[in-house]
């Protein structure tokens, strides 16, 4: 499975840990009523959304389809995160790494010294960015270079981010996230990739 750019989030989030103030942490990720759903439908929102940029940006009739192929190439055949315990949690660990430094250390500290709009935005920004180098490492011989996983992830940070703003907790955007990424990933892709 690919997911190599996602590895820089690991130290980080670990050091997020200790950044936390005592018990910040717990009252971000203690689950409440409604939590569970809230993530659910956002995942689904951003799985839709990712399904009609798809159709936009690399349709079926388009040489920038093998943009979509070289993405899946990277991420390896679709059976295997569910075949691989190990893989599953490598998977579940990223991306819990990636919400806790990003959404949940990053944004919080951005958001107090910025403001809450500012902070949200650049946090989104900044995590797309660790995806930037996907645009010329994926990019197709003939088509050009590779704009569909930083899109996806931009979007994805700021539909996440505002998630995490608006409900000042990590649990439901911990939730899309997981949503989105292993149906992307594991489940809904294109016949034949």
């Amino acid at each position: 499975m690919g997911y190599p750019d996602n590895w820089c989030c690991l130290r980080p989030a670990a050091l997020a840990i200790f950044l936390f103030p005592p018990g910040r942490l717990k009252s971000l990720l203690h689950p409440r009523a409604g939590d569970l759903t809230l993530g659910v439908v956002i995942g689904v929102l951003l799985l839709c959304g990712s399904w009609a940029g798809r159709l936009l940006l690399a349709g079926p009739e388009t040489a920038r389809q093998m943009w979509l192929g070289a993405i899946y190439i990277q991420l390896g055949p679709s059976d295997l995160l569910q075949s691989s315990p190990g893989i599953l949690s490598a998977f579940l660990f990223i991306i819990f790494s990636q919400e806790l430094c990003f959404r949940g250390s990053l944004q919080e500290s951005l958001s107090t010294s910025l403001g809450q709009r500012s902070g949200w935005i650049i946090c989104s920004l900044l995590d797309a960015g660790t995806f930037l180098g996907t645009i010329f490492t994926m990019r197709v011989p003939g088509v050009g270079p590779n704009p569909l996983l930083f899109l996806g992830v931009l979007l994805c940070a700021l539909v996440l981010g505002f998630t995490r703003q608006t409900t000042q907790r990590l649990l439901p955007g911990l939730i899309a996230h997981l949503v989105f990424a292993y149906f992307s990933i594991a489940q809904f892709r294109l016949p034949g990739l």
